[in-house]
């Protein structure tokens, strides 16, 4: 569950996101402190305050990546739903719409409602309209051919022949 909640938020996020542009504020403004608090030579001082933007911009960048999305992500899941429990999820296709169940529950989303559907690193991913992502794993399938043959019958309900955004 983690790792379709992290693809979704990867999907959704721009570029050069919040953390780029936030990790390197920070360390402009912390370089500007460090540079107007040294004193010596001009080109000496440029040259610090160069090689200390790399270093806070790199420490940032390592630190952003031990609070990772994925671990703060299977923390919830691991709270809500408990750390090992099987997660088992179910998805049918019919000529109408798109059945997943999971914990207990079921929803159907008609075919108009996906937006894009994408052959993925490990499977299959329906991008909807309202922002959710459905990942069908390649494990749930029991063959190749099965797995093209689900992929082909999902397009062909959704109305595209392709990977393109419908």
């Amino acid at each position: 569950m983690a790792d379709v909640m992290h693809r979704a938020v990867k999907r959704r996020e721009p570029r050069l996101g919040w953390f780029w542009g936030q990790r390197s504020l920070v360390s402009v403004v912390l370089t500007i402190i460090f540079a107007s608090a040294i004193d010596t030579s001009q080109n000496l001082r440029i040259f610090a305050a160069i090689a200390f933007f790399a270093v806070v911009f790199t420490f940032l960048a390592l630190l952003q990546k031990i609070r990772s999305v994925r671990r703060r992500l299977e923390r919830h899941v691991a709270k809500q739903l408990g750390k090992f429990a099987p997660f088992i999820f179910e998805v049918e296709i019919t000529g109408d719409s798109m059945i997943t169940r999971q914990l207990g529950e079921e929803t159907r989303r008609a075919w108009k409602t996906v937006e894009k559907i994408t052959e993925a690193n490990g499977g299959i991913e329906f991008d909807t309209r309202s922002g959710g992502l459905i990942f069908v794993r390649d494990t749930g399938f029991t063959s190749v051919q099965e797995r093209v043959e689900f992929l082909r019958l999902a397009r062909q309900y959704a109305g595209c022949e392709s990977n393109r955004p419908l």
